[in-house]
């Protein structure tokens, strides 16, 4: 049985071709879907009356065409927005309004034990702790050791933690 130029072609070129898409696409089985589809459009340009000099080169570069619009449709399909049942199945990253609640008892509670506190104890706290000074600048400010800075410091943290784990335990 003689076989005709497009099967010719076919039985000749396909595994090359194949084996060009695979390393581009970096898919084997894709590689052989989009194999069949440049044969398939090569041979509809034969039929409707084109005829390539190279028919070989005209092949590969209908199957790189082809490779190239499939990379570049599912680039487009990973930077498309997602659907409303994707985007309705993101949780909220805002704290719920029980979450709310519950924070502004805690900062109450946090901030009566601050104002508990003893003067000195307490300004040390809050330019450490809330203005971020360093042990050095708030000794520096309230003209005491760095010593004496962090033995009030940790009073006062003491303290606090301990008001607030009072409040966790109800």
């Amino acid at each position: 049985m003689e076989r005709t130029g497009i099967d010719w072609l076919f039985c000749t070129h396909r595994g090359d071709v194949s084996s060009y898409l695979a390393r581009m696409l970096r898919d084997p089985d894709l590689a052989e879907d989009l194999t069949q589809d440049a044969f398939l459009r090569c041979c509809t340009a034969l039929q409707s009356g084109g005829r390539p000099e190279n028919l070989r080169g005209y092949l590969y570069r209908i199957a790189r065409n082809i490779a190239v619009d499939h990379l570049r449709l599912q680039k487009r399909r990973r930077t498309d927005m997602p659907g409303d049942h994707v985007l309705a199945a993101i949780a909220d990253p805002r704290p719920g309004q029980e979450c709310r609640m519950i924070d502004r008892e805690r900062l109450k509670v946090f901030l009566r034990a601050l104002a508990a506190l003893p003067d000195k104890t307490q300004r040390i706290f809050v330019l450490h702790r809330i203005q971020r000074l360093s042990y050095r600048e708030v000794a520096q400010d309230m003209e005491l050791s760095e010593s004496s800075v962090q033995k009030h410091l940790a009073r006062a943290l003491l303290e606090v933690t301990r008001r607030l784990r009072e409040y966790e335990d109800g």
